[in-house]
């Protein structure tokens, strides 16, 4: 979860296992209540060998991005985003696949 839209409420990150399509739900929480708003424009398309394994501010712009990572080969990658336009992209490293990233808390 991130706050992709900048409103101050989580959203939620999907992506669809088979074609590798992704896009954010926009949440609201309003009354005392959890609700699903609208969704973005898919946010990517990548091959769906490639696993979101965290969203977090990686640059420092106070936005969130994607860390990606191959289970089958271990490399590792993050998109830059400005909300759901992506900026860039820096590879991190190949780790084990034995290896897995632990989620943030």
């Amino acid at each position: 979860m991130a706050d992709f839209n900048a409103d101050g409420q989580p959203d939620l990150l999907f992506r669809d296992s088979a074609s590798g399509v992704g896009f954010a739900w926009y949440t609201q929480f309003t009354g005392g209540a959890l609700s699903l708003g609208t969704t973005s424009p898919a946010m990517y398309l990548i091959d769906p060998v490639w696993e979101v394994v965290q969203a977090a501010d990686w640059n420092g712009d106070g936005k969130p991005d994607l860390l990606f990572r191959s289970a089958t080969a271990g490399v590792v990658f993050v998109w830059y985003l400005d909300g759901t336009t992506l900026l860039g992209t820096d590879f991190i490293s190949q780790v084990d696949p034995a290896w897995e990233i632990v989620p943030r808390r």
